[in-house]
């Protein structure tokens, strides 16, 4: 029985983190969450500023909805001694989607602002930030991140909303086609294709 002989290999292997924490993963899918937090609190207490430790017991907390308890070790995760600059932006905006998830946008957004602190200039997570500042309910945020990915970007490209409004224009598609890179109103993509592509468009961006 997996429940009963969990807390003896636990005692056996407590040093062993790496079997720890796979038992600890396979009782909390099995359902066994007491067991598992059980566990992972015994290996805490040899490594009590361990980000993976840290991280998979906020897991834990965050997938049984005990929210505050999951944010306490989100940050020991996000503070540990042995995580890196990448790392600990990767568990802040774990906590933000968790935040976000539970409505809690004001904490969202002030974490969210942290993480945007010296953050590498990577399209990818610049456009993650955005659409979670989105999420968060500030487009001004948002708006700042996708004019970050955009400044550069090649000729044309442009940033739309969820809805196909074009919300940003790289400066340089004034240069090839024409148009202002900067609209006083959003523009909605839609009405830039023929009539009869339209539907085709529009399925196939949703």
């Amino acid at each position: 029985d997996a429940a009963v002989a969990f807390p003896r290999a636990v005692v056996k292997h407590r040093g062993e983190k790496r079997y720890v924490l796979a038992l600890a993963e396979a009782l909390a899918r099995a359902g066994n969450t007491a067991s598992a937090v059980r566990a992972l609190e015994g290996l805490r207490e040899f490594s009590p500023e361990d980000a993976e430790v840290n991280l998979a017991l906020a897991r834990l907390y965050r997938d049984q909805a005990e929210h505050p308890r999951a944010v306490r070790y989100y940050y020991h995760a996000i503070y540990a001694p042995d995580a890196t600059p990448d790392s600990a932006r990767r568990i802040r905006l774990e906590l933000v989607r968790m935040l976000l998830d539970a409505g809690d946008l004001v904490r969202a957004q002030s974490e969210l602002l942290a993480a945007t602190i010296d953050a590498p200039a990577s399209r990818d997570l610049r456009i993650e930030l955005a659409r979670l500042f989105e999420r968060a309910g500030n487009d001004a945020r948002a708006a700042e991140q996708y004019a970050r990915v955009l400044a550069d970007a090649p000729d044309g490209l442009t940033a739309l909303d969820a809805a196909g409004s074009i919300k940003y224009v790289s400066p340089s598609v004034e240069r090839v086609l024409g148009y202002p890179a900067v609209e006083d109103h959003p523009v909605d993509v839609f009405g830039l294709v023929h009539p009869d592509d339209a539907p085709v468009v529009r399925r196939d961006f949703e």
